[in-house]
C-alpha cells in the first residue's frame, strides 16, 4: 500500500553532494566506496524531511552543467546533467545488456520547487578563465530552460556553496540574465554554507560530513521559508 502523499514536493538536481558521497568516511583521505555514501544525510534529504515533502534526486557524482569534474584543462561531456536529467536514472553499467539510461522519465508530477545545485565540477574546467565562465553561464542556462520546459510550474532554486562557491556570481548573473529574457519570475538564488574544515572535518575526498549538510540545510530551509 503506497504511504500517504507528502505534504510539499521537491526535486533536487545535483552532484556528489547532492548524493552524499563520503558523508560517512573517517576524512578526506579515503576514496570512495559505496558504505560511505548516504543520502539520507545531506542537506537534500534534510531539507525535504524538515519540509515534510516528497522528494526527487537527480543526482550524479561528478556531474555538471558545462563540465562534469576534470583534473586537467580539457572539458569533461561525459558527465553534464543536460544529458541524464530527462532520464529515469544514470548509469555506467547493465544488467544482461539493459540499461537504466534507455528509460525515459515521464514529468507526470511536477513538484513544487526544484533545486538546483550545480557548479563545484564545473569550476574544475573553468577556473577563472573568463571564457569558460561565459560558457558556463551559457549552459546553465540552457540547463534553466530544459528544466522548466519539463516542469511549467515548478519553483526553481539555484543554490551553490558546500564545496566552493566560485561560481555563485555567475549562476546569479545567469539567472537573473535568463528572469530578464523569459519574464520567468519562479526562480531565484541561494548561497549556501561551505564546509567548515576546522570544525566539521572533511569526508571522503574532501566532500562534505553530516555536520556540513546539517548547516547547509538550515540555510537552505531559511531560504525557502522566506521564499514561499
Amino acid at each position: 500500500k503506497p504511504s500517504a502523499d507528502g505534504v510539499h514536493s521537491i526535486e533536487f538536481v545535483g552532484d556528489s553532494i547532492t548524493c552524499g558521497y563520503g558523508v560517512d568516511a573517517e576524512d578526506e583521505h579515503k576514496q570512495f566506496v559505496t558504505s560511505t555514501e548516504d543520502g539520507t544525510k545531506t542537506y537534500a534529504y534534510k531539507t525535504a524531511e524538515y519540509f515534510n515533502a516528497d522528494y526527487s534526486m537527480v543526482s550524479f557524482s561528478g556531474c555538471g552543467a558545462i563540465s562534469g569534474y576534470t583534473m586537467g584543462e580539457s572539458k569533461n561531456e561525459q558527465n553534464l546533467m543536460k544529458d541524464f536529467y530527462e532520464l529515469v536514472g544514470h548509469s555506467w553499467g547493465n544488467i544482461g545488456g539493459k540499461y537504466i539510461d534507455d528509460n525515459k522519465w515521464d514529468f507526470a508530477k511536477q513538484p513544487e520547487l526544484i533545486v538546483i545545485n550545480l557548479g563545484t565540477n564545473d569550476y574544475s574546467y573553468t577556473k577563472s578563465d573568463a571564457a569558460k565562465i561565459d560558457e558556463f553561464k551559457t549552459a546553465y542556462t540552457d540547463l534553466i530552460k530544459q528544466i522548466r520546459a519539463k516542469n511549467p510550474d515548478s519553483e526553481i532554486l539555484c543554490i551553490l556553496g558546500l564545496m566552493g562557491n566560485q561560481l555563485y556570481p555567475n549562476i546569479t548573473e545567469a539567472v537573473d540574465a535568463y528572469k530578464s529574457e523569459s519574464g520567468d519570475s519562479k526562480i531565484n538564488y541561494c548561497e549556501i554554507d561551505n564546509i567548515d574544515a576546522a570544525s566539521d572535518g572533511y569526508g571522503a575526498d574532501y566532500h562534505p560530513k553530516e555536520v556540513s549538510h546539517e548547516r547547509a540545510a538550515n540555510t537552505l530551509i531559511k531560504k525557502i521559508e522566506e521564499l514561499y
